[in-house]
């Protein structure tokens, strides 16, 4: 699916777009990860099927981190949308593609990650879930690590 630029911006920034919202805590994610999800993977590719613009979130409650699956014309989080504006021409019609997002304290010094998965329309092609669960266990790895590196500084002071 192609979009413009300038409407892609007033969309995300009227807060127009589909937003499918789950919740996990750590251990299910790591013992069911393709489960859950798969079941955001299957709910961006009814979205992309039916035109939409969609925000798929997982909310890991206790490890303070939200995972989005996105559909955009940029690797921005919706949440930066007039930055869209500042980076592209108003005029200019750009193929959408999906995108993994996680923010957490602990996955870098930025607090964010995103990837791009795929053009939309591989993405309806094949099923993308194993690599969200690859990418997704990269960066659950890191927060641990970081996590573990920041306690030890901490209890060495």
């Amino acid at each position: 699916m192609e979009m413009n630029a300038k409407e892609m911006v007033d969309l995300l920034s009227e807060d127009n777009f589909v937003t499918d919202k789950f919740t996990t805590k750590q251990s299910t994610l790591k013992k069911d990860a393709n489960s859950i999800l798969d079941s955001l993977v299957k709910s961006m590719q009814n979205g992309i099927t039916a035109g939409e613009i969609k925000s798929c979130e997982l909310k890991i409650e206790d490890l303070d981190a939200t995972v989005y699956l996105q559909n955009n014309i940029i690797n921005l989080p919706f949440r930066y949308a007039k930055n869209i504006g500042k980076i592209i021409k108003d005029s200019d019609n750009l193929e959408m593609s999906v995108y993994m997002i996680i923010e957490s304290d602990d996955v870098n010094r930025s607090k964010l990650r995103i990837d791009k998965l795929a053009d939309d329309k591989i993405f309806l092609e094949r099923d993308f879930t194993a690599d969200f669960v690859s990418w997704l266990k990269i960066q659950l790895d890191a927060i641990e690590s970081n996590k573990k590196e920041k306690k030890e500084k901490e209890d060495s002071k």
